[in-house]
């Protein structure tokens, strides 16, 4: 029985020291290093090259690195009766909510605007606007999302949140599909995706979406770069229908360098680092999982392959 690590170009030292401070027994090992396939009965893993696990006839369970699985669940390859699962971090929820609050804050107290001013040379006040005056729209109610609406509410935000089913989330107004009408977009200073990455949210925020919004409206994304349209958001900011992105996640990453969110004076953007998953937080819920799938109990956290979360 072994544990098998795909890292890619990551640096896995932290995740090896982690998983063996929970039992140093464990037989851990590192792709393309594998041993025998067939003593491989677990797949820890980031993006890799489909139809790499046809390799592996006795992987009982392939288990993302972080709260997102779509990198799995894209896989065509893949057979269909292996569980993918993914990690669950309260750790997780509160760095992103911390990321969240610096970009939110940044749009909301205006200091895009001010930033343009200066490279103008500009002494312009602009109107004060405190918390209680922003309507920030949260789109993706899970986990992290959740927790979010529920910080961002109880700093005195209007918060908005838009999900596929009916949720009750403390100071929340909470938004299905079928509710989601121009009239309450247009509501919205701000716009936060949190959503997962599924067949129904791939493109969801463009140029449609973004006329429906009011106009000078923020934008933020920490879901997945493929649920943005990237051209069609450049020119949703160059018309002015939005005042300003701040991207986390993109189609292509690294950003490659000629993109133009790198120069364009309306992006702000980060490399992917909104909510980094600490392996030392996870790596008890990883072990467990091993035991599980290699005794045949019942896994904790198995994605749901039709929802894709």
């Amino acid at each position: 029985m072994a544990l098998l690590i795909y890292k890619g170009k990551r640096d896995i030292a932290p995740w090896i020291e982690a998983l063996k401070a929970v039992d140093e027994t464990l037989d851990i090992r590192i792709y393309p290093k594998v041993g025998d396939p067939g003593e491989i009965d677990f797949v820890l893993t980031w993006p890799y090259p489909y139809g790499l696990w046809h390799a592996f006839p006795e992987i009982k369970a392939i288990s993302s690195i972080g709260a997102g699985a779509s990198h799995i669940l894209d896989d065509p390859t893949l057979d269909p009766k292996i569980p993918v699962l993914k990690l669950t971090d309260n750790r997780l929820n509160q760095s992103m909510w911390e990321y969240l609050l610096a970009a939110i804050s940044y749009q909301a107290m205006q200091l895009p605007l001010y930033g343009y001013q200066q490279k103008q040379k500009q002494w312009k006040e602009l109107l004060p606007r405190d918390f209680a005056g922003v309507t920030v729209g949260i789109f993706g109610l899970g986990n992290i999302g959740k927790f979010v609406s529920e910080k961002l509410a109880s700093l005195g935000f209007v918060v908005k949140g838009f999900a596929n089913s009916p949720k009750k989330i403390a100071g929340v107004e909470v938004y299905t599909p079928e509710e989601t009408t121009d009239e309450v977009l247009r509501s919205l200073d701000i716009i936060v995706s949190i959503l997962p990455l599924t067949s129904s949210t791939v493109g969801f925020f463009d140029a449609a979406f973004f006329a429906r919004l009011k106009e000078g409206a923020g934008f933020i994304n920490v879901g997945r770069g493929s649920q943005v349209d990237e051209v069609e958001l450049i020119q949703a900011l160059d018309s002015g229908q939005l005042s300003h992105a701040w991207l986390d996640v993109f189609v292509d990453e690294p950003l490659r360098e000629d993109h133009p969110f790198w120069t364009h004076p309306k992006v702000r953007v980060t490399p992917h680092i909104a909510s980094i998953t600490d392996p030392r937080s996870v790596a008890a819920q990883i072990v467990d999982n091993y035991r599980r799938a290699t005794e045949g109990r019942a896994l904790e956290n198995v994605v749901d392959r039709e929802s894709g979360y």
